[in-house]
């Protein structure tokens, strides 16, 4: 982030066809096995990150559960 790029880790879960693609374009080895890729690209300004309300422990805990 310091010099201003960003990544994003992606899982691998790729159609045969695709995977064999993306193995012939970086002469990547038969006996090794692609599980990820990295995106790297500029950051932009400002950005909207999704996020989900979480409720607080006090709303779901019970004592009686734990004596």
């Amino acid at each position: 982030h310091a010099l201003g790029l960003g990544c994003c880790p992606l899982n691998w879960a790729a159609t045969p066809e695709r995977d064999s693609r993306l193995r012939e374009t970086f002469d990547i080895h038969e006996g090794e096995v692609v599980v990820m890729c990295i995106a790297v690209g500029q950051l932009p300004e400002t950005w909207t990150v999704a996020r989900s309300l979480r409720r607080s422990p006090d709303e779901i805990l019970r004592e009686d559960r734990f004596s």
